[in-house]
């Protein structure tokens, strides 16, 4: 973290790459999202970019949505305001492999009726440990008054 009274120029935090992407070399949050300081106070990076180059104001409870997929990018043209399950949704449709590295192919893909994408493999593991939990449940309790415990 830059030393109060540490000033580096916004224009001389990021660097062009050959794709058009503008990627933040300075401070960036744990999801790799580029943000600065002004008067003690967080600022992300991308959404200043976004706000400052378009002149508007992103509307409340909208996101950005980084258009190249790279969270340090703060390329203004890479940028658009979308709903976060719009966001979630593009996100998501991005993803080849669930989070454990099943396939998220045709065989192996369960569409909900909200739209989300999910992993067949997953949702019968998550069946089964929820089914396996309530049978252990009951058959405590059965053993329990079967042995005369209340």
């Amino acid at each position: 973290m830059p030393k109060k009274g540490d000033f580096k120029p916004l224009s001389e935090r990021y660097e062009v790459a050959d794709n058009g992407c503008w990627l933040w070399t300075s401070t960036k949050n744990t999801g790799g999202y580029g943000f600065f300081q002004v008067n003690d106070r967080n600022i992300s990076a991308h959404r200043y970019f976004f706000e400052f180059y378009h002149s508007i104001r992103i509307p409340a409870g909208m996101v950005i949505d980084h258009l190249c997929g790279r969270p340090s990018c703060v390329n203004p043209s890479h940028l658009e305001v979308v709903s976060p399950r719009e966001n979630a949704l593009r996100y998501t449709s991005k993803k080849t492999e669930c989070k454990r590295g099943h396939s998220l192919s045709s065989d192996n893909l369960y569409l909900t009726p909200e739209g989300w994408r999910q992993c067949r493999t997953c949702e019968q593991t998550r069946k089964k440990a929820r089914r396996d939990k309530r049978y252990a449940t009951y058959y405590a309790r059965y053993n329990a008054i079967a042995d005369g415990k209340p």
